[in-house]
């Protein structure tokens, strides 16, 4: 289990939007840089990426090429 500080969490939205039951436009990136707190080396660095609504994508690349951390940047984490 991993402690957090409140600091790390997510703000929630003063007007939060329901999941829609379908992406018909898609998710989009768009020249995404992410960095986790405390680390000195970006773990995404200019990932621009459109998934299409409906479509199956597979992730697939070395050890530390970002996989997860895209996921979890997909769900929020």
């Amino acid at each position: 289990r991993c402690a957090r500080r409140e600091a790390d969490h997510l703000a929630v939205p003063s007007r939060p939007r329901d999941v829609p039951r379908s992406l018909e436009a898609g998710i989009e990136f768009d020249d995404v840089t992410f960095t986790y707190p405390g680390g000195t080396e970006p773990a995404v660095t200019n990932l621009s990426l459109h998934i299409r609504g409906g479509e199956l994508i597979a992730l697939v690349g070395e050890n530390g090429a970002g996989k997860s951390t895209l996921v979890k940047l997909l769900l929020r984490f």
